[in-house]
């Protein structure tokens, strides 16, 4: 938990960050600190292409956001691309496992299975091997 230091006569505000980043905002043009805004992870991406593209150098938007120089790069690229769209986070699965087995032979041997509860993966190729 962070907490922020401030005069005695303001409040003390806890933030628990969450994977949001919360950032105080003005209210009016008054001084900041009056308002709590939690911004989304797309927020924050695109906040950091703005500032990049209005001609902050990558490193001072890489500090100011807490990510890496390589990151910055990825989400202007990601923005150039797909937009709005483009920011939010992507799966991680792969395209294609190319040790898989294909479908008919995990079919054959899952019905082995089930005839067979008890055997193990060295009983089942054995078996397998057998079948041909």
């Amino acid at each position: 938990m962070l907490v922020t230091a401030v005069p005695p006569d303001a409040l003390q505000v806890a933030v628990i960050r969450l994977g949001c980043r919360m950032s105080f905002a003005g209210v009016m043009g008054r001084r900041p600190g009056l308002a709590l805004v939690e911004l989304s992870v797309v927020e924050q991406r695109y906040r950091a292409v703005l500032d990049a593209a209005a001609g902050m150098p990558v490193t001072e938007v890489a500090a100011r956001y807490e990510v890496s120089r390589q990151s910055v790069h990825a989400w202007i690229r990601r923005y150039a691309d797909g937009g709005l769209g483009g920011l939010m986070d992507r799966s991680r699965r792969p395209d294609s496992c190319p040790h898989q087995v294909g479908a008919e032979i995990e079919v054959m041997v899952c019905e082995l299975r089930r005839e067979h509860p008890r055997w193990g993966p060295l009983s089942l190729s054995m078996r397998w091997r057998r079948r041909g």
